[in-house]
């Protein structure tokens, strides 16, 4: 008991507790000969595809790859790059064997936040990575993300209530509320939000409710 709760003041009085954590994580149900396109893969296909992208694909936070892999296996007679980065270097050096077999498919160590900074986007996605970004740094990389970006993709759990983004869960994650960012990033900008909540059958994360936002400045969107 006393450990989780300095470890939940470590999370919510440095910001970067969680990352540094993430970065020596040892992920031991990892396996080289199972691959499976999953349901939340199809489902972020269904989105992704529809968006037609034509260039490249972007996952941050991708772990090992697998979902990356996914879209690219479903995604098969397209020309688009593949292109994950995760902070962690032995879920990416795993994933990197295991997909090695992939064409246009590259997996990167990267801290998010320094990769962002120096890229320009046509499709950037991510998937339960956001959770694990402290309060007082979200806006300013979601801003960078849209800025640099022509479409984003987040699927994240999401709160409505607002004194609950500020405080860590039991487990270590936030549960921020993306609609009320995006709305005040975007203002009076042309830029389009299209919000979806997933069915309650495809996850059931911990805390709040399973969103996914699309973010385009694309007009036919």
């Amino acid at each position: 008991m006393v450990s989780r709760f300095i470890k939940l003041v470590s999370c919510f009085l440095f910001p970067n507790y969680l990352k540094n954590r993430w970065i020596n994580h040892i992920d031991q149900t990892l396996q080289l000969d199972n691959f499976d396109i999953d349901d939340m893969s199809k489902f972020l296909a269904d989105i992704v595809i529809p968006l037609k992208p034509s260039e490249s694909i972007v996952e941050l936070g991708c772990h090992d790859g697998k979902r990356l892999a996914a879209l690219k296996t479903i995604l098969s007679n397209s020309k688009v790059v593949f292109e994950g980065i995760d902070v962690n270097s032995s879920v990416i050096e795993f994933g990197r064997l295991k997909y090695k077999h992939l064409n246009d498919f590259n997996l990167e160590v990267a801290d998010l936040f320094d990769f962002i900074k120096e890229k320009e986007f046509e499709l950037v996605f991510t998937y339960a990575t956001l959770m694990y970004i402290h309060p007082f740094k979200l806006r300013a990389l979601l801003e960078s993300l849209i800025n640099q970006s022509k479409i984003v993709v987040v699927i994240e759990p999401v709160t409505s209530f607002e004194f609950l983004t500020f405080f860590p869960r039991r487990n270590s994650s936030y549960t921020h509320n993306y609609e009320n960012i995006f709305k005040g990033i975007i203002e009076n900008r042309n830029i389009h939000l299209k919000t979806i909540e997933l069915p309650k059958n495809l996850w059931k994360p911990k805390y709040g409710v399973p969103y996914a936002y699309i973010i385009s400045n694309n007009d036919k969107f």
